[in-house]
């Protein structure tokens, strides 16, 4: 069992890493006192204010890293920050302390700033979105919630994380001004901080949009086909490009227009000619996925702790993957590895057993020996050949399609499954396949 950190200790040890610090022409880098090759180096120094930096004396260095390694065993640090991001915050708690400070006035603020550090509020996490279409009503699971940026939006939002509206607030960000319009927004409350706050919130909304996708069992009753590449795939708009919005901008300025059309030179047999190429759809429509019964499954799955929920997870990236695919081999190689992730063992799993779990899957005795043929036929012959170079000529959208609507299907018996047998461990996954190999599970 680990020994938990002595708080009292790690202050001072940090307050006596303080009273050593003196000042540096160096030039600082908090975040670079994670790498131990750059702390222990000449030029190692951290921000003191915005004109001074500070140098630790090299018994000081180690008193600060064995401060850092005691705050790192604290339990679920690591669900909090990003730990070479916890060194430099660590490097910042102690940099920008007064230097003429009393041994008092540090043992003091450390104490209070560690605290804060070991027990912070939960993150708020805002960006905007692209290619999404704007929901009727706030889509809101769990600590998500997805909408139009405007009053109601903020409104909920404040109510749901006690912080006052954006409005009242300073935010330097193009998309709270009000000539902005009204973005789609997605908002995220966590535990995480910095930088791991926002690679959560990314995480969420991936995993959001992909879970959403596999939820539907019927994608193309709802225009989503696949094979169509990401150019529309919902991403974060600025690092994703709003196409649709463009679309609109270009009505009014035509330059705009180049960068959605790109006009083919072809010279051949039919004389030179020019072919415009673009991409046409609509905004992924993301509340028409989610009706109340989606919602709940989908906030069950992207909340969910332990190895069901995180093969779920893994397999609704895979299958987003396939989605926004232009290939078809890059689409089946991903479906491959989404059935991995649905119904793999806990080691290294043959086609053989994968195929005999596809099969188990449907209640219907009479049904499961066509579909055990059909995996073992068709889907693993396909993923394997692709994974080895080949390419089968039955490999084409239909094909692909059919595949990928039977991985839904997996995915909602399997989670049906988890919901009713109350499925939580790689034990009673195990146990429930051998449940319906002998009847005991329907």
């Amino acid at each position: 069992m680990v020994k938990p950190p002595n708080v009292q200790d790690i202050v001072k040890r940090l307050v006596r890493v303080a009273e050593g610090r003196v000042l540096t022409a160096a030039k600082p880098w908090n975040y670079g006192w994670s790498q131990p090759a750059y702390r222990h180096s000449a030029d190692a120094a951290i921000r003191q204010n915005d004109t001074q930096s500070v140098a630790l004396r090299p018994t000081d260095i180690v008193l600060f890293e064995e401060a850092v390694q005691e705050i790192l065993q604290v339990r679920q640090i690591d669900r909090v920050y990003d730990s070479n991001e916890l060194w430099g915050l660590i490097a910042s708690l102690i940099g920008s302390l007064p230097l003429d400070a009393t041994s008092e006035y540090l043992k003091n603020e450390i104490g209070k700033r560690l605290r804060q550090i070991l027990d912070p509020p939960s993150s708020l996490v805002i960006f905007p979105v692209a290619n999404v279409a704007a929901p009727k009503s706030l889509i809101e699971l769990g600590p998500i919630l997805v909408g139009e940026l405007n009053s109601r939006f903020e409104q909920r939002l404040a109510e749901k994380t006690d912080r006052a509206k954006l409005s009242t607030v300073p935010v330097d960000a193009w998309w709270t001004s009000a000539v902005s319009g009204s973005p789609i927004v997605f908002a995220c409350v966590g535990k995480g901080q910095l930088n791991r706050a926002i690679e959560d919130a990314e995480g969420m909304f991936d995993d959001l949009m992909s879970i959403a996708l596999m939820l539907q069992p019927d994608l193309d009753a709802l225009s989503l086909y696949s094979l169509r590449g990401d150019a529309y795939r919902p991403g974060i708009r600025g690092l994703a490009v709003d196409r649709i919005f463009l679309a609109e901008v270009a009505k009014t300025y035509s330059r705009v227009a180049s960068e959605l059309v790109t006009p083919f030179y072809v010279d051949g047999v039919f004389l030179p000619s020019i072919s415009l190429h673009g991409y046409g759809e609509t905004a992924f429509p993301l509340e028409s996925l989610l009706p109340e019964d989606n919602k709940r499954k989908a906030q069950g799955i992207l909340l969910g702790s332990g190895p069901i929920y995180q093969r779920l997870r893994v397999a609704a990236r895979w299958h987003a993957k396939a989605h926004w695919a232009f290939d078809t081999t890059d689409a089946v190689l991903a479906l491959g590895i989404s059935f991995d992730a649905l119904l793999s063992e806990k080691g290294p799993t043959p086609g053989r057993a994968i195929a005999e779990r596809f099969a188990l899957l449907d209640p219907d005795p009479e049904v499961r020996h066509r579909r055990y043929r059909q995996f073992q036929a068709e889907y693993y012959p396909a993923r394997s050949s692709v994974a080895h170079g080949a390419k089968k000529s039955a490999i084409d959208a239909q094909f692909v399609r059919g595949m990928a609507k039977e991985c839904r299907w997996v995915f909602s018996r399997i989670l049906e499954l988890t919901l009713t047998r109350s499925i939580a461990t790689e034990d009673e996954y195990q146990q429930a396949f051998e449940g319906l190999r002998w009847g005991a599970i329907r």
